[in-house]
């Protein structure tokens, strides 16, 4: 990025750029370039405050632009506890809501700025770190905003633009998967080896490039020097079997890989809120020829059905022990980046389903049990039809005190409250007020080649953890299989 004389150049010179604006007068501009943001701060601010405009690159989005704004609105109230949130209102050309949130160590007022045209949608962000800020320099940003004309003419987004948004199984046919109610299928079939279905989020810190044989997702070289690959496949026929078409795509971009003895072929299959199908085969992976018995890599691959054809989007890592991008090695196995990347994953011949087949799903009691040396923990869910919910948590900690004696310390926490599924945000509201905001998604799992399956809720948003050099907040997710009895 650069500053305002250059950026606006770039605007009318390069294909993809985004909306042209005016810094507000007093106010200074910089980039950063880890979140790929602009960044403006009004000038002199105590180090005290903290008070900013954000300014995001443009996002393929097939969307409205009401549709859009939620996506938006509730990506951002997943970060922290959320106080309240304002009506949304329009300004311009932008639709405009104001999200109050609780920080660990403060609050923080952000007001959200959507606008949508063409093929894609921009976010500017007002942030302030408390009111009296927010009151301050509010209408300096609004009256940036009000000047900023949208585009009526419709613009191709370039591949480099694209938001933030490479063993045979012995599976059986994925069965006819609940199709949610008004939930829209592909208006046509999607062409034969063509990119242009996918609209994805490319994970922060992550590039993203294109050639004839796919969309190719990096992560940034880890300590360790790995490097871990997300890969779109160009849009194929569909066999009519989404494990199959799984396994065809391991076979293109895994088969100089062996299968290790202590390899297990672990299966997923779904629907996703746009109502397509969806079927995982994942599976630890090492070098031909060696002699290791555990997996060096690991390896997936996610068919999705749309219509009469099949979209495909393979990961490889390191191994799940080892790879950087297993960061806390997760009870699910997945990849640390990989729910944000498959909840964020849309297809452009698919609207945004609109039934309540998730909402009938989710209705049961969900248990997570988590071992480790020196503890564990039991999480367990329980949702009404309704609309209710209650939740308990058990943990324990263990401490030997001598050979004959060991200490046991348990905590116990229970909750009631209230639930709102839209598409796959859950919000849990207690009956004490405070609000929680996660992403779900229900599959099937199987670990047997599909001869049996199990029901698996996974819950993820983003939480505070802290390291011996201090915490950070980052996502994380948790699964639940869901008790009968």
């Amino acid at each position: 990025m650069m500053h305002l004389a250059g950026f606006l150049l770039l605007v009318q010179l390069q294909q993809g750029g985004g909306l042209s604006y005016r810094v507000p007068s007093g106010w200074d501009q910089t980039t950063d370039a880890a979140r790929g943001v602009i960044v403006i701060r009004p000038r002199g601010l105590a180090p005290s405050g903290e008070c900013l405009i954000m300014i995001g690159q443009p996002q393929a989005f097939s969307g409205t632009a009401e549709q859009f704004h939620e996506v938006v609105v509730r990506h951002t109230s997943q970060a922290a506890p959320v106080a309240e949130t304002s009506p949304t209102v329009t300004l311009g050309g932008f639709l405009v809501t104001r999200v109050h949130q609780r920080m660990p160590h403060n609050e923080m007022f952000t007001t959200l700025f959507t606008a949508r045209w063409s093929d894609r949608g921009q976010v500017i962000a007002f942030i302030a770190s408390d009111s009296g800020l927010e009151q301050s320099y509010r209408n300096a940003v609004a009256a940036m905003v009000r000047e900023i004309v949208i585009p009526q003419s419709s613009v191709a987004l370039a591949p480099g633009n694209q938001p933030s948004v490479a063993p045979q199984s012995a599976a059986q046919p994925l069965p006819s998967a609940p199709m949610a109610s008004g939930a829209a299928r592909p208006a046509s079939s999607p062409a034969v080896g063509s990119f242009a279905e996918y609209v994805y989020t490319v994970p922060n810190g992550w590039t993203a490039s294109q050639d004839l044989k796919g969309i190719v997702l990096t992560s940034p070289k880890s300590q360790s020097g790995e490097v871990c690959y997300i890969a779109m496949s160009p849009i194929a026929p569909s066999s009519g079997d989404l494990f199959n078409d799984a396994n065809r795509v391991w076979q293109q971009n895994f088969s100089a890989f062996g299968n290790p003895v202590m390899s297990t072929t672990l299966l997923n299959r779904g629907v996703s809120p746009q109502g397509w199908e969806y079927a995982v085969v994942r599976r630890g992976i090492a070098a031909k020829g060696s002699i290791d018995p555990s997996p060096e890599g690991f390896a997936m691959v996610v068919a999705a059905k749309l219509g009469d054809r099949v979209a495909a989007v393979s990961w490889y890592s390191g191994g799940t022990l080892t790879s950087a991008c297993f960061v806390d090695h997760h009870a699910t196995d997945f990849p640390e980046v990989w729910p944000r990347f498959f909840d964020a994953l849309q297809f452009r011949s698919y609207g945004s389903a609109a039934g309540d087949a998730l909402a009938k799903g989710l209705a049961g009691f969900w248990e997570s049990i988590g071992t480790s040396v020196g503890g564990g923990a039991v999480n367990q869910y329980v949702f009404t039809p309704v609309g209710r919910y209650a939740w308990s948590g058990v943990g324990q900690r263990y401490m030997g005190l001598s050979r004959f004696e060991t200490a046991i310390w348990t905590n116990m926490a229970f909750g009631d409250g209230s639930y709102t599924l839209h598409g796959n945000t859950l919000t849990l509201k207690s009956d004490g007020g405070e609000s929680e905001v996660w992403l779900i998604r229900l599959e099937q799992y199987s670990e047997d080649g599909g001869k049996s399956w199990s029901d698996k809720l996974y819950m993820m948003r983003p939480m505070s953890t802290c390291y011996l050099d201090g915490c950070r907040i980052k996502d994380s997710e948790l699964a639940l299989s869901r008790r009968n009895k």
